[in-house]
């Protein structure tokens, strides 16, 4: 049985520890420009028999301000069932100092950035560098002890996703891949354009090792232009829209900067049309249904587990954690 209760007292300490506080209602993003020169495009032609999906429900995101920290939860921690495989979607932005060192286990973390640059550091995998458009993408596995910090002096916002592992995968090798945007794949369809950053599109696929089933594009389409996608049938799909505006799904459900579209996944397509130039991040990713104990910066399936990990970073097990040798 799912451990609701432990997936509520998570949230609550993971954001007093973050200091979550209060809502701002003038957030404003920093988008990538739609102009940006693309390398590695390819074309994908759509398949027949392609069935689009239904949108559900369409939230918009709330932020809160603590100090120079600001936060929207895209995706709600307290909803990780419904999610799942997906813990939560945050888009935070931020200062040198926010998220100095700190534990993982049991997840993956995968870090978009919207805009600056974001220096990481873990002491399984060492040190490495993101900017605008490019993407972390972190496997804590058994253990990381980390920190992510904008480039000193600067502040950076991020787009950061929790992906639940398997069972028999939390206690794997831990593991950091550095996803330059310039190095994905780009698909176009018609006038749009798709940057794969996991998974497949037709014959095309992002270099990314994924442990769980999923998929993660960037997708921009022009003003006026429709774009149908291919998705696994009953994977947890949906849609975080960074900027303009469109309709969403076969029920064209609306949707602008700020807000996230859930589709129903009873089909193998999700489709969009932009009434002003579309900036989405696309995910689709294969449920898990397991169970779910989860507080802190630690995601496990019991109780006992979860406890364990607690007394391992008491006891300095993720201190004693050293780089790996190339």
């Amino acid at each position: 049985m799912t451990h609701r209760p432990n997936g509520v007292s998570y949230v609550c300490s993971y954001m007093a520890s973050l200091s979550f506080s209060f809502i701002i209602p003038n957030f404003s993003f920093v988008y990538l420009k739609m102009s940006e020169k693309r390398t590695n495009r390819v074309y994908y032609r759509r398949m027949k028999g392609e069935i689009a999906m239904n949108v559900t429900n369409v939230s918009t995101t709330h932020y809160q301000q603590n100090g120079d920290h600001i936060v929207g939860m895209v995706l709600d921690p307290y909803e990780m069932e419904q999610n799942d495989p997906f813990l939560f979607l945050a888009h935070d932005d931020f200062v040198e100092g926010t998220f100095g060192p700190h534990p993982h286990r049991g997840i993956e973390t995968v870090t978009y950035v919207v805009s600056g640059t974001v220096e990481h550091f873990d002491t399984a995998n060492g040190p490495g560098t993101i900017h605008e458009g490019d993407v972390q993408w972190m496997t804590a596995g058994h253990g990381v002890l980390h920190s992510e910090e904008p480039a000193k002096g600067t502040r950076a916002q991020v787009l950061q996703l929790w992906v639940n592992l398997p069972a028999d995968e939390k206690m794997r090798e831990s593991n950091y891949q550095t996803l330059l945007a310039r190095d994905m794949p780009v698909v176009s369809i018609g006038a749009s354009t798709i940057r794969l950053f996991a998974g497949a599109l037709g014959a095309y696929e992002a270099p990314t090792e994924t442990i769980q089933p999923v998929h993660f594009f960037e997708v921009r389409v022009p003003a006026g232009e429709t774009v149908t996608i291919p998705t696994p049938s009953d994977w947890k799909t949906f849609a975080a829209v960074l900027e303009g505006s469109g309709t969403f799904g076969t029920n064209e459900r609306p949707a602008t900067a700020r807000q996230a579209v859930h589709f129903d996944g009873k089909g193998t397509s999700v489709t969009m049309t932009a009434t002003d130039d579309l900036l989405v991040l696309l995910y689709a990713g294969k449920p898990l249904g397991q169970p779910i104990a989860a507080r802190g910066p630690f995601v496990m399936t019991t109780d006992e587990e979860l406890q364990r990990a607690f007394q391992d970073y008491r006891n300095g097990y993720f201190h004693t954690l050293e780089k790996k040798e190339d």
